[in-house]
């Protein structure tokens, strides 16, 4: 009666201090297929299968034969399919069990539906005896199992003590009742000797005889093993590998290129058997890798052994896909491409006329998808390859094999001289020649000086300019693809030069005696319409203007004389 009234009251205190389940939770799947195992007079092993995959824990309801069940305990711990429920002492008694899974925040639970209630009868015999025949078996080099003979019915667990060589005894851990084989104790130095002894406990005072003493050395430092490197994208790579060590504090990862030596990368935490990506490494590149654990002992770190050195070639920096062109103007053509790279520090772009060798180069900025490329030829068919650089911090440069290539034409215009010489009063003929005669549409010249005229039908621009000056005309050209191309005409007409209007009679001249010869009405100078004379007392001078060659000067030369700026003024020779 005794034992009923301690489960009635320890499920009643649980059921007042629970409040409401929360509606605003979704109650997870109920658990099924529970069984319980008597493991003694106070201690039963329940098991059940986990349905839900939102579960926070497990409600566990018990009560002795004859009554419903209530909540024993609430165990917050998800994914959980067994659980060792300890009671009183009830030697022979028959208690029924009952679960539900949960979830919600704490004190607003959702409980799912409960399972099927199951009987079970506690062992009827009472005993306490200590446990026999400890043996521990060394597992790797942190770890040792622990197994004995459990003699005893009632105990509510086992405590575990171990020491090192002559040492001190030191409480390891505890464990529950009915637990006799197969019990792995953890965190020990590699190569470490170990000693252990086992004692049942009830309560917090009452303990029975130590077991044997049973004695293990864990294993030496074991190196991880199997390295294996995969190669990712743009000198990535990923890591993995198998972690044969319990007692390491973490893994070391190393790499070298060609003879240099290895050196570190970094570290990852302990049991960690992977990395999912490491970037940065140089493209193109032959690389070496290679790992071992280590194990922090105050702040000095010991190694491991190292894995296999697992040799890979690092892959290239991402190619520019879709390259793609059009001719800008006569001179210039505009590429496109889609930047795949993350990496690159520029693009370097290769071109060259259809046909001739070697390739010419030039270099976009990092995440350019558009570049013009100028100075080229009128009229002339291209090719293109768009690569994608990284220049190393080392001095060198690592670049993609290049884009597929593409061939673009720039646009088709005029060729020829366009300042060609004319002068005032002469006949002039200027054929008009462009790249591509037969695709030409249409042709048209605007501007053209007085005297000039151009013929569409020959293509020439033809006439006689009557005045001497600085003339400038449009060539517009369309052709048969809908393009057209402009050019500017630069016409700078000179007079023409002095001629011979009256030819000269035979002078004789004696022998040192001087003879004037007079040149008046014998030459025709043109350009002498525009002067300007100078009157000084030894004499007078002309100055010719040339208002069509120098146009400003003229202008304010003149500005100067209406001004009255030369009106007495004197020349002075310097004799020093």
């Amino acid at each position: 009666m005794r034992s009923f009234q301690l489960i009635t009251a320890i499920s009643s205190f649980l059921l007042a201090i629970s409040p409401l389940a929360s509606a605003a939770t979704k109650a997870p799947a109920a658990p099924s297929d529970l069984t319980v195992k008597p493991i003694g007079v106070n201690a039963f092993q329940v098991k059940w299968k986990d349905n839900s995959n939102n579960e926070k824990g497990w409600e566990i309801r018990v009560e002795i034969k004859g009554n419903a069940p209530k909540r024993f305990v609430l165990v917050p711990t998800p994914n959980l399919t067994s659980y060792t429920v300890v009671v009183n002492d009830l030697p022979g008694v028959e208690l029924v069990f009952q679960m539900t899974a949960y979830n919600g925040a704490t004190g607003q639970e959702n409980f799912s539906k409960p399972t099927s209630i199951v009987t079970a009868k506690a062992l009827s015999v009472s005993t306490f005896r200590p446990p026999t025949m400890l043996l521990a078996k060394t597992i790797d080099d942190g770890r040792i199992r622990l197994s004995w003979i459990d003699n005893a019915t009632s105990e509510n667990g086992y405590q575990i003590e171990t020491r090192i060589g002559k040492g001190k005894w030191k409480l390891l851990g505890s464990i529950g009742p009915g637990i006799t084989f197969k019990v792995i104790t953890a965190g020990f130095a590699p190569a470490e000797t170990r000693s252990f002894r086992v004692r049942g406990f009830k309560g917090a005072s009452s303990f029975t005889k130590y077991s044997n003493i049973a004695t293990a050395t864990t294993k030496a430092f074991r190196a991880p093993s199997e390295l294996v490197v995969t190669t990712l994208a743009e000198g990535a790579f990923s890591f993995k590998w198998s972690d044969r060590s319990a007692a390491e504090s973490g893994f070391e990862l190393e790499s070298k290129v060609g003879s240099g030596n290895f050196a570190s990368l970094g570290t990852v935490t302990a049991n960690a058997t992977s990395i999912a990506s490491v970037p940065g490494f140089t493209p193109s590149t032959a690389h070496q890798f290679r790992l071992r654990a280590y194990r922090l002992v105050g702040t000095v770190k010991n190694y491991s052994g190292y894995t296999n050195v697992f040799p890979v070639q690092s892959s290239p920096l991402a190619t520019p896909a879709t390259l793609a062109g059009t001719a800008a103007s006569t001179t210039s053509i505009t590429l496109t491409w889609v930047d795949k790279s993350s990496r690159e520090t520029s693009y370097e772009i290769l071109y060259r006329a259809v046909g001739t060798t070697p390739f010419a180069s030039t270099f976009a900025a990092a995440n350019a998808q558009t570049f013009t490329v100028a100075n080229l030829a009128l009229g002339t068919l291209y090719e293109f390859r768009v690569s994608a650089v990284l220049n190393s911090i080392f001095g060198f440069s690592i670049a993609t094999s290049g884009s597929s290539s593409v061939q673009v034409r720039t646009k088709e215009g005029f060729v020829g001289n366009f300042n060609p010489p004319i002068v005032a009063g002469n006949s002039f003929l200027y054929p008009i020649q462009i790249s591509l005669p037969s695709a030409v549409t249409g042709l048209t010249v605007t501007g053209l000086p007085g005297g000039l005229t151009f013929n569409p039908g020959t293509g020439t621009v033809t006439g006689i300019l009557a005045t001497a000056g600085n003339y400038t005309a449009t060539m517009t050209a369309t052709f048969s693809d809908g393009s057209t191309a402009t050019r500017s005409l630069i016409l700078n007409a000179i007079s023409p030069s002095p001629a011979i209007v009256q030819s000269f009679a035979a002078v004789n001249v004696a022998v040192a005696t001087p003879k004037v010869v007079s040149l008046a009405g014998k030459f025709a100078d043109p350009d002498t319409a525009s002067a300007a004379r100078v009157t000084t007392t030894l004499g007078t001078f002309d100055i010719i203007l040339l208002p069509f060659a120098t146009p400003l000067t003229v202008e304010n030369f003149i500005d100067y004389i209406d001004a009255g700026a030369y009106d007495n003024m004197f020349f002075h020779r310097s004799l020093a």
